[in-house]
């Protein structure tokens, strides 16, 4: 067996030149706020990105710390130092990335040092040397680092250290306390699959924290300078009491997102006479103290819930060895001959409650099944064996017995469904499957069940499920589909002798004709009356061929594959206005059409399709008025269709025939009066069924016919603009 080996671009080149982007992008958004000349922001989040990316994927990524860094600083001198050199900035910048780099790592290996875990919300403890070491800590050591080289490079005096110092170091602290845990809770909801909140309650908490954020920073209840800032206080517990940490970190954020930007505005309690970074300073300090309590009461709420889960787990396991232990005492009491009144009282309930349990599982004829997942180990309930005709205890209590009875042939997929539910994909475990009865026989059942007890790590300890006896629908379905399949196959066989009927029929017609033709020529003198008669011997036989031929056609459509490409349906009314130029310039008709679309269908249907529509359009048309044919189409971007229409201008017709006029050989008018089999919308309408479309008519007598087609868009290339074909035939 080979070693996998691992892509080192994928695990460690490629994030890293992510986590740098990310982290130039980020410290740039926060430089706008930054104080002067430029270089050190009280908000900056670029630092809560890298320190989710490292607690997150470990510490293989800090080059893309080093990096995005490196580029920010530089990207900063070069703006703000009018002697700037490349040359001379490098060692300084790099010392600045390795600070920043450098910081976060120390932070995390602290976190990770007196925790061991990678989720910093899972205690309060945790929650305490989070922010101790990953926000308070590592930031000091990035402040001390790019404060210094700051100085040494000329771009700060050494008379404002302090302050930059200050400034870099809050806002490193608070990046990481704001930013780092939002993006931890998002990152493991998303991998366990869950949904976002959306209920009355968070709806209501999300309004009620932007109206106090804008009175608290906000202008539109006066000034923006009230002293309400513990206002916001109550909705940060609210949302970590009813929401977690999710709750929690998100209301945090929008808090801090809201103020932040108010501040900047020169909105808010922390403004007043204060410069800019100072008001944000005195902004992060408070933001600093809202966060650490909202967070820590998050994880206290999540300590207390894993606590009373514990106690649950504790009192069910309790509840099992009192269990046992009742029952040791009862079969010592038994062997004494102790009686005791409240010991026959509660035996007789319990009895009872068995007796009532057994009945209603005898009434609904399920077989219950508990499994202990660790020890193997099965409980069967009577109605288990009865269903597959054993006695009760007549197998072992084991998950064994279950697998040996399965049919082979199910068990591979019986697996795979397992295994799914297993690691929490799915509510329930659901699955048909054919189990070996007694007798020999095999007995379908619809096995369902659910784990209902896992340990920390998310591993199955318990499950318990049913067996259903589905034997009778199973022998329906199969018993349908085998009498389906028989259908199919008799149609096929129909549709393949209409074809081969209409093919052969097309020689002896053929010699009718061509014999007539001879007869005629040969004698044309010497008949009188009896010419006539050949003659309408012959057009009759000329009629013949033509539904014969009408009929091959239809039957083609049935029994041939349809060819589906790419195909310009304006190209294919290009050649078929060109084929039907005689019957065009006959009746001085016009075709005019919209730009068609270009489909996943087959060429020659298509053509047989615009064919028979365009021709009817031509044919059918008012003594005295020159047909004019308009084809247009349009797209629904709601139904993802295409709907063409072909509209005349013709003799139109009641619409209660509107359905007859698709069957084959259906015919409206005689056919003295119009040619034809009356069978060319029949093949419309099998060619628009084939490519999953419909085609409906809409006409008027004395004013004309619509005929709507519908087919679905697959592929397409839409057009704009009205055409109409060039050819002086055409336009008439």
């Amino acid at each position: 067996m080979g070693i996998k080996k691992e892509n080192p671009f994928r695990q460690v080149i490629l994030p890293s030149l992510l986590l740098g982007l990310a982290y130039f992008l980020a410290g740039r958004l926060g430089t706008f706020l930054a104080m002067l000349p430029g270089y050190v922001t009280a908000v900056f989040p670029a630092s809560g990105i890298a320190m989710a990316a490292i607690l997150w994927r470990g510490t293989h990524l800090w080059p893309g710390i080093l990096l995005g860094s490196f580029c920010l600083n530089l990207s900063l001198s070069y703006k703000n130092m009018p002697d700037f050199s490349i040359i001379r900035l490098i060692p300084l910048e790099i010392m600045i990335g390795l600070g920043s780099s450098g910081g976060i790592l120390l932070g995390a290996f602290l976190y990770h040092r007196y925790t061991g875990s990678g989720n910093p919300l899972e205690k309060v403890r945790n929650i305490l040397v989070f922010i101790s070491c990953s926000a308070v800590v590592s930031s000091a050591v990035s402040a001390t680092v790019g404060a210094t080289s700051l100085c040494l490079k000329g771009a700060e005096s050494w008379d404002h250290y302090f302050d930059s110092w200050l400034t870099w170091w809050l806002g490193d602290a608070m990046g990481v306390l704001v930013i780092t845990p939002l993006i931890l809770v998002f990152i493991a909801r998303f991998h366990s699959g869950g949904k976002p909140m959306l209920t009355g309650e968070s709806v209501t908490l999300v309004f009620l924290l932007f109206i106090v954020s804008e009175m608290v920073f906000g202008t539109w209840f006066g000034s923006g300078f009230h002293p309400l800032v513990f206002m916001l206080f109550p909705l940060l517990a609210w949302a970590a009491l009813r929401f977690g940490h999710l709750g929690a970190v998100t209301a945090v954020f929008f808090v801090s997102i809201y103020s932040v930007l108010s501040t900047a505005q020169g909105s808010g309690p922390f403004v007043k006479n204060f410069s800019l970074n100072d008001s944000l300073l005195l902004l992060q300090a408070f933001l600093g103290v809202a966060a650490s309590m909202t967070l820590i009461l998050s994880a206290t709420l999540a300590e207390g819930e894993r606590a009373r889960k514990d106690l649950l787990q504790a009192h069910d396991e309790l509840e099992d060895k009192v269990q046992e232990r009742t029952a040791e005492l009862q079969e010592t009491n038994h062997l004494l001959h102790i009686e005791i009144d409240d010991k026959k009282r509660i035996e007789k309930n319990f009895q009872d409650s068995e007796e009532r349990l057994n009945l209603a599982l005898e009434a609904t004829a399920e077989g219950v099944w508990d499994w202990n997942v660790e020890t193997g180990h099965a409980t069967y309930s009577p109605q288990w064996f009865k269903l597959l005709g054993y006695e009760p205890d007549e197998l072992p209590h084991h998950v064994s017995t279950w697998e040996n009875l399965v049919h082979p042939d199910d068990m591979p997929k019986l697996m795979e469904v397992l295994n799914v539910h297993f690691a929490g994909k799915t509510p329930i475990y659901e699955f048909e499957n054919r189990l070996l009865t007694k007798s020999g026989k095999w007995c379908w059942t619809l096995d369902r069940g659910k784990v209902v007890a896992r340990d920390d790590e998310g591993k199955p300890l318990r499950m318990v499920g049913t067996n259903s006896d589905i034997t009778e629908r199973k022998m329906a379905e199969m018993e349908i589909n085998h009498r389906t399949q028989e259908l199919e196959r008799s149609n096929k066989d129909l549709e393949e002798f209409a074809y081969i009927a209409a093919h052969d029929l097309q020689e002896p017609l053929r010699k009718i004709i061509i014999f007539g033709d001879l007869f005629k020529n040969k004698f044309s003198g010497t008949f009188g009356e009896t010419y006539v008669y050949l003659e309408k011997m012959q057009a009759s036989a000329l009629r013949m061929r033509r539904l014969v031929g009408d009929l091959l056609e239809f039957s083609k459509i049935k029994t041939r594959e349809t060819r589906l490409v790419s195909t310009d349906l304006n190209q294919v009314l290009v050649e078929v206005v060109d084929s039907l130029e005689g019957q065009i310039n006959a009746v001085q008709g016009r075709v005019d059409c919209d730009s068609l679309p270009t489909l996943v269908a087959d060429p020659s249907q298509m053509n047989n399709l615009f064919q028979n529509l365009v021709s009817n359009a031509l044919k059918y048309h008012r003594d005295g008025v020159s047909p004019v044919v308009q084809i247009k189409s349009s797209f629904d971007e709601n139904s993802g269709e295409w709907k063409i229409t072909v509209e005349d201008n013709g003799i139109g017709f009641d619409e209660k025939y509107a359905r007859r006029i698709f069957k084959p050989f259906q015919r409206l008018h005689e056919k003295t009066t119009f040619e034809g089999t009356g069978i060319g919308l029949a093949i419309c309408e099998n060619i628009i069924s084939r490519h999953g479309g419909n085609i409906n008519v809409t006409s008027e007598a004395g004013k004309g016919s619509k005929f709507s087609i519908t087919l679905p868009e697959k592929q397409s290339d839409k057009f704009n603009g009205l055409k109409s074909f060039a050819k002086p035939q055409v336009l008439g």
